[in-house]
């Protein structure tokens, strides 16, 4: 299925999460919460995956309102390995989320922390997907989502 084109503002990454939403492919938000008791839910295959807080709106540095709060974008060669990781705090967005000194726990709690990813066939081909969602964010609000520190350039 062919990407929707992005607008400048706010109202494209309202259609991106309206696109990701109305899929019929399968990628629908879970809650985070819930995978401790259903670690089989994601897949042991390559992907990108996307955690979000569950309703927030996040005021981004243009000055433009991401209604969907991403607080991580990623790409992983095992989805459900890397969603763990995070979990348990060993994956670098993972550990800064629960490092009492930035405060995102207390501020996000985990019950609100929604999950969803999207299988790939390759490892490169997510990697390329990873690189342009963080692309087509960082065009909408000149800004990276909280949890990413760098966008790779491949």
């Amino acid at each position: 299925m062919a990407r929707p084109r992005l607008l400048k503002t706010q109202s494209g990454w309202r259609q991106l999460a309206a696109f990701f939403d109305e899929r019929k492919d399968g990628i629908r938000w879970k809650k985070y919460k819930d995978l401790p008791y259903n670690w089989q839910l994601p897949p042991e295959k390559t992907g990108v995956y996307w955690i979000r807080v569950k309703d927030r709106e996040f005021v981004r540095a243009n000055g433009q309102v991401d209604t969907q709060a991403i607080l991580y974008i990623g790409s992983s060669v095992n989805l459900r390995q890397r969603i763990h990781q995070f979990w348990t705090g060993y994956h670098i967005a993972g550990w800064t989320y629960f490092d009492p000194r930035f405060g995102f726990e207390k501020k996000f709690p985990r019950n609100k922390l929604l999950v969803k990813w999207h299988v790939g066939n390759k490892h490169q081909s997510s990697r390329n997907r990873e690189l342009q969602e963080l692309l087509w964010y960082l065009k909408d609000f000149q800004d990276k989502p909280p949890l990413n520190f760098q966008i790779k350039r491949d």
